[in-house]
């Protein structure tokens, strides 16, 4: 089984700055963030708040989709994360 430590030390450099990105806006907004899994093609994140929050306060978005029946999004960063 593999650790949180061990997700993150295999993060690549833009993948931990997406996730610096994120957590950022998180404080910002007094919103929880977790890191839920999906590390081997995408990154997968949950945040307890209105995600449109989080999208809208996000910069550095290249494109993104919201997926109103599950109230997820996917997001490509300029970083192509």
């Amino acid at each position: 089984m593999i650790s949180d430590i061990d997700i993150l030390n295999n993060l690549t450099r833009d993948e931990l700055k997406v996730i610096k990105f994120i957590k950022e806006v998180c404080i910002k907004i007094n919103a929880n963030m977790y890191l839920v899994g999906g590390v081997i093609r995408d990154i997968d994140i949950c945040v307890q708040c209105n995600l449109i929050d989080i999208i809208e306060n996000l910069t550095y978005i290249k494109e993104y989709k919201y997926h109103e029946r599950f109230h997820t999004s996917t997001i490509l960063f300029e970083n192509e994360v």
